[in-house]
């Protein structure tokens, strides 16, 4: 009840603001996207193509699968519960890129230039209000267990941020005659809630100090003196700042970094015995929400974990990592 008088209640008029104020997008640089888009997805499927050694539908799943398991016999063992056939979903075909298969690659990207054509530089046009001119997406903070906002018809969270392409979209946005857009967000958010709620002392206190996290990190995981982390150290530090606090394996790492799964391994061994607050937190979080199936955020809120206690290992491992999450 707190957390609805603090939060949630005084929420509301700012969100019934920002859905009726809505934003402004510039159509014609959306119609030329798609036409680049366009390009690059013709391009990429001729060469999927003469690597597949002959032409198939690249968005049919069946036909993709036949290409990759049968004709050019690649190796993969997550086939899909319902039909027991294989899967091409993008955690696999991410697994065949760092095996080094170029046509895993190809196909990740072909997938990526449709995915921005069909759901935003084709779409977004088509949801512009014609009173207004301008696109009224709806905001929600009851459609996520943890509270976080939720948008959708259209949904302009997801709008790729890394990429080149990303931006293209995200420029497509224009602010009003005499008006301007501003960027803010918080520092290292995650990094000092799992300091303050994990009790960790030191990370505490280089927050205060004004310190660089990651190169801190990266002089405990790594067991060199901070002035001798180099900016390599440093990017992998971040990721693994970042990656355990939400669970990531030591495969998972591995592959973001590029990186042997033993040496993986060692890093998050490594990160753990340096802040033991967190191993420590992540257990506590994880009984808590098998007693009670639930975990509360600072405010109180109750996040509710129902498969916490799923006799399928792989659904409650997913659990676990919802519950440190929220």
């Amino acid at each position: 009840f707190f957390a609805y008088l603090s939060f949630e209640r005084p929420l509301l008029q700012i969100i019934a603001k920002m859905e009726n104020e809505g934003v402004e997008v510039d159509v014609k640089k959306l119609k030329e996207l798609s036409g680049e888009f366009s390009d690059k997805i013709a391009a990429l499927t001729t060469e999927i193509h003469e690597i597949a050694g002959e032409e198939f539908n690249i968005a049919s799943t069946q036909q993709l699968a036949k290409i990759l398991f049968e004709k050019l016999e690649l190796k993969s063992s997550k086939k899909s519960k319902k039909t027991g056939a294989y899967s091409t979903k993008s955690s696999v075909l991410e697994d065949l890129e760092f095996e080094g298969h170029v046509i895993a690659r190809k196909i990740l990207e072909f997938r990526k230039f449709s995915k921005l054509k069909n759901t935003y530089s084709d779409a977004l046009p088509e949801e512009i209000n014609p009173e207004t001119g301008r696109i009224h997406s709806r905001f929600s903070t009851t459609s996520t267990v943890t509270g976080r906002f939720n948008s959708s018809n259209p949904n302009l969270q997801n709008i790729p941020i890394r990429s080149l392409e990303g931006q293209k979209i995200r420029q497509s946005f224009v602010a009003k005659e005499n008006h301007f857009f501003i960027s803010a967000d918080y520092s290292q958010i995650e990094l000092r809630v799992i300091a303050h709620v994990a009790k960790i002392d030191n990370l505490i206190q280089a927050f205060k100090d004004g310190k660089d996290i990651h190169r801190i990190t990266a002089s405990q995981v790594m067991g060199i003196k901070e002035e001798e982390v180099d900016d390599t150290m440093r990017s992998k530090a971040k990721a693994i700042n970042f990656g355990i606090i939400y669970g990531i394996s030591a495969f998972g790492l591995a592959k973001q970094l590029n990186i042997p799964r033993q040496e993986a391994s060692l890093y998050i061994k490594s990160y753990l015995a340096a802040y033991p607050g967190i191993e420590n937190f992540m257990k506590d979080s994880i009984d808590y929400a098998r007693k009670h199936g639930y975990v509360k955020t600072l405010s109180g809120r109750k996040c509710f974990t129902h498969e916490i206690n799923n006799k399928n290992g792989m659904v409650r491992a997913e659990a676990e990592r919802l519950s440190i999450n929220a």
